[in-house]
């Protein structure tokens, strides 16, 4: 197979220090499997281990892609530096709820791995909206806004339990765009972000694939106090529709809205829905032991005329980007949902902005399961 530039980036320097090794060069995914079994002296560890997402069989990196692994000692020294939780132990970790296990999640976020969006790999999020041609702009947070979608909204998919953190950022950069009027795709670089500020018991949490809350983590990235309004829909179902209409207006005042503590239940994790994507009539089993708390970004709000208020969120799943749901399912998914009332004017430079944060190569698989990622 001929040579292509390659999709992944890996940094190297990610907390300060390099190795001494050169650059390792490779030109097929099975080299990166002996690279990483080699450098990190961890013992089996395979290119799927490492992220199965980004795993693709016409994935070749071209000889001019150098990849940096890390050794035993690095990832010691990672962790030691945070007062985490010693690498030993996590070797010795089960997988979390979500399959993925803590030696999986250093890896990704020691690494920072990138996918940088290129016009023939990942589809342009103009070209995923024209497959709900019911959604017209008008029902759009952006409706007022002079500018070319694909200029400004961002698609990410989260490599661990960090569906709160991608939300938080996702709802923070929409805002921005929309107070300037400035399009951009720059936000906050999560990897980075946890880098920098997780400590001790926090980043063992994470590592532990825990998940977290949407707005502090919003507030946190934010860095100040942020004025809200907000809305339980955890409430008997026949309440619902008063919430609706106070939703759809605050909708209309501050924009896109940060949906949180959303039960998804197997078969919304499954995407077992009738209609691929659409959740109106399906019920919830809020009790099932294979659920998990969902955050996701609330960018449009219609009418129907026979199933009455009904929700466009975006996702941070695999071929899962956008999800419509009436307002009766969000009720039922016991969800909550936040507007931001303070005028957000900019990213804190202290939160490290990266553009590109999009990993999307995993759009191509049909067997990921969103609980891993």
């Amino acid at each position: 197979m001929a040579s292509k530039r390659a999709k992944l980036v890996v940094p190297f320097r990610v907390w300060g220090r390099q190795v001494d090794e050169e650059p390792v060069v490779v030109a097929s995914t099975a080299d990166i499997d002996a690279a990483l079994q080699s450098a990190c002296k961890l013992g089996t560890i395979s290119v799927t281990d490492f992220d199965g997402n980004l795993r693709q069989d016409s994935t070749v990196f071209s000889e001019d892609t150098p990849l940096r692994v890390f050794s035993h000692q690095d990832l010691e020294q990672f962790l030691q530096d945070r007062g985490a939780e010693n690498l030993e132990k996590w070797l010795k970790e089960p997988p979390a709820q979500s399959g993925r296990t803590p030696l999986q999640i250093l890896l990704w976020l020691c690494s920072g791995i990138r996918v940088i969006p290129t016009t023939s790999g990942d589809p342009a999020f103009s070209a995923l909206l024209a497959s709900w041609p019911s959604w017209k702009k008008e029902h759009m947070f952006w409706a007022q806004l002079d500018l070319d979608i694909d200029q400004f909204l961002v698609r990410s998919t989260q490599l661990a339990g960090t569906c709160f953190m991608h939300a938080a950022a996702v709802v923070q950069h929409y805002l921005v765009v929309l107070h300037t009027g400035v399009p951009t795709h720059v936000r906050v670089d999560i990897p980075t972000f946890i880098q920098t500020n997780y400590r001790g018991e926090e980043l063992n949490a994470y590592l532990r694939d825990q998940g977290g809350l949407a707005l502090p983590f919003l507030e946190r990235i934010a860095k100040q106090y942020l004025e809200t309004e907000s809305f339980d829909l955890n409430v008997r179902e026949k309440s619902a529709p008063v919430l609706g209409n106070l939703i759809k207006e605050a909708f209309l005042s501050y924009g896109p809205g940060l949906v949180s503590a959303f039960w998804a239940d197997p078969t919304f994790l499954k995407g077992a829905s009738a209609v691929p994507g659409v959740f109106h009539t399906e019920s919830v089993d809020t009790t099932s032991p294979d659920g998990a708390w969902h955050a996701m970004v609330l960018l449009g709000v219609r009418e129907d005329p026979q199933l009455g208020l009904l929700f466009l969120l975006q996702n941070w799943w695999a071929g899962r980007d956008l999800i419509e749901v009436s307002l009766a399912y969000m009720a039922r998914a016991k969800a909550r949902v936040v507007f931001v009332a303070t005028p957000l004017s900019q990213i804190p430079v202290a939160a490290r902005v990266n553009a590109f944060h999009t990993v999307s190569a995993c759009d191509q698989h049909a067997t990921c399961d969103p609980r891993t990622y």
